[in-house]
């Protein structure tokens, strides 16, 4: 009788009557599942697949989870290949209390919100960044945090804030505003707000 056994590695052998396979693993099978761009992999939560660490000024993501990453105007935001920013109705699945718990956390002295599927236990934490200011100066690091949402241009709802007491969408100017006189000349600007990017995978 021939028997077959299988194991990963490749190889194919006989020896006498007994046939021995083996199947090598390649480098791509060894790629995390779901794995984007970037070194990436991301976690889904409800059915949304996030990034599990904010983004860099240079589209690149910062190499732990509880660095805040740049702060961005809206439409300077610069996302990672594969990637994009999340949309109002990702938010609210994000916030579905039956299916994702939530709470205010630190991770390595930085506070912020955890966020924990019911059903499989993937977490994602949002460090409380704060926000950039009409005069470029931070507010609010440690206590609140603000990320965009939706897509680039959009005034809807977009962004979505929480703190140490509750979480909630909210919407803020993004452009720089030109201050004229009466005859068209500009006297100033008004600086766009600076918020946090998380993104889910496209």
């Amino acid at each position: 009788m021939v028997k077959k056994y299988f194991f990963r590695f490749g190889l194919l052998l006989t020896l006498g009557i007994t046939t021995l396979t083996f199947t090598f693993c390649s480098k791509e099978d060894e790629t995390p599942l779901g794995e984007i761009s970037n070194e990436e992999s991301g976690v889904v939560i409800n059915g949304v697949h996030w990034a599990t660490r904010n983004v860099n000024g240079d589209g690149s993501f910062v190499d732990s989870a509880e660095k805040p990453g740049l702060l961005f105007k809206r439409d300077k935001v610069n996302i990672p290949d594969g990637w994009r920013l999340p949309d109002t109705l990702e938010i609210q699945k994000l916030l579905d209390t039956e299916k994702v718990t939530n709470e205010w956390t630190s991770v390595k002295g930085v506070s912020g919100r955890k966020f924990i599927d019911k059903a499989t236990g993937n977490t994602i934490f949002l460090p409380a960044a704060g926000y950039k200011g009409t005069k470029g100066s931070l507010y609010g690091a440690g206590k609140f945090g603000h990320y965009w949402i939706g897509v680039a241009g959009s005034d809807e709802n977009n962004t979505f804030y929480f703190d140490e007491a509750k979480t909630r969408f909210a919407h803020f100017e993004y452009r720089d505003i030109e201050n004229k006189d009466a005859n068209g000349n500009v006297t100033s600007k008004t600086l766009g707000l600076c918020h946090s990017v998380r993104c889910v995978a496209k």
